[in-house]
């Protein structure tokens, strides 16, 4: 079973690892999934659709979908970070 997101919690990293000469994401992957689609609520997309903003009903918080590793295939691992609603707007403001 996952976990929601702790009150500690800021930054939730997938990493990708090499098994067998294939890649294979952690347990971190699946978390983020799983958050992203049964627990967060999606609340705005940016105009390239690579960052997604969610919003944690349980405590408010509000968590950027991004992947820090853009240059690789399918844009890399995902990645939440908390981020505060000052910087949700400033980030997803519309033009």
């Amino acid at each position: 079973m996952m976990n929601k997101i702790s009150e500690n919690e800021t930054l939730i990293e997938c990493e990708w690892r090499v098994v067998e000469d294939q890649v294979k994401p952690g347990i971190a992957c699946a978390r983020i999934e799983w958050l992203i689609s049964d627990i967060l609520k999606l609340v705005k997309v940016d105009k390239r659709g690579w960052e997604k903003l969610f919003q944690d009903p349980d405590d408010g918080r509000y968590w950027l979908l991004f992947f820090p590793q853009s240059e690789l295939i399918g844009g890399g691992p995902a990645s939440l970070m908390e981020i505060t609603f000052l910087e949700a707007e400033l980030r997803f403001k519309s033009p």
